[in-house]
């Protein structure tokens, strides 16, 4: 089952209304909106920064997705997904660079040390963009990246924003170990509103972080 997966609270519950709403008409997959820790079992955003994103991936492999698109939630659809979905069903996974930040300047020295990288060396990895990743977990080998994308919330996603990006730095480090290929956005499928008239937005671009 495909599924489109993300999570809101507070400020924030609107702008997954306006993702649920752009669905319509451009996908077949299902939503699976989350609003509450209590729903998928994790600590709150404040305690553990980003563990509702993989908790609410595994809250909707639970309810039986298997091809599963996450999508922060001031990300909108604007045209049709079929394109995407096909991709991930084709090439296992979907991540995308975050072009001009490298690893090495947001991570914290506990996850560098985990993975056994100086900073130096940290810095020749791409970072992707957390923003929209997608899996498609009838890949064991997709599971077994989840899964440690999963178990390791508790460790290593902490630390102050001013030199760690929590979850995807985890998740950069796992994808690099793992020989996983990085695409980038705005020539495929994704691209934030702010960057439109200064990096070229290709016509396959069908979800946009940002914008009213």
């Amino acid at each position: 089952m495909r599924a489109v997966v993300s999570f809101a609270n507070g400020q924030y519950i609107s702008k997954m209304a306006r993702l649920e709403e752009s669905l319509k008409g451009k996908t077949d997959a299902v939503f699976m909106g989350f609003n509450s820790y209590d729903q998928i079992g994790c600590k709150p955003h404040n305690v553990i920064p980003y563990q509702f994103k993989p908790y609410a991936i595994q809250a909707a492999i639970d309810k039986g997705a298997d091809i599963v698109l996450w999508c922060d939630s001031p990300i909108h659809a604007v045209k049709d997904l079929s394109p995407v979905f096909e991709f991930i069903e084709e090439y296992g996974y979907m991540f995308f660079n975050n072009i001009g930040h490298p690893l090495g300047k947001w991570t914290n020295q506990k996850c560098l040390d985990w993975f056994g990288y100086t900073r130096e060396q940290a810095n020749e990895i791409y970072q992707i963009m957390a923003c929209c990743m997608g899996f498609d977990f009838r890949q064991e080998y997709v599971r077994n990246l989840f899964a440690d994308y999963y178990r390791y919330s508790e460790a290593l996603y902490p630390g102050p924003w001013s030199e760690h990006r929590h979850d995807q730095t985890v998740m950069s480090f796992l994808l690099y170990d793992h020989g996983f290929n990085i695409m980038t956005g705005h020539e495929t499928f994704f691209a934030y509103e702010e960057h439109r008239g200064i990096l070229p937005f290709a016509d396959s671009i069908a979800l946009i972080s940002g914008g009213s």
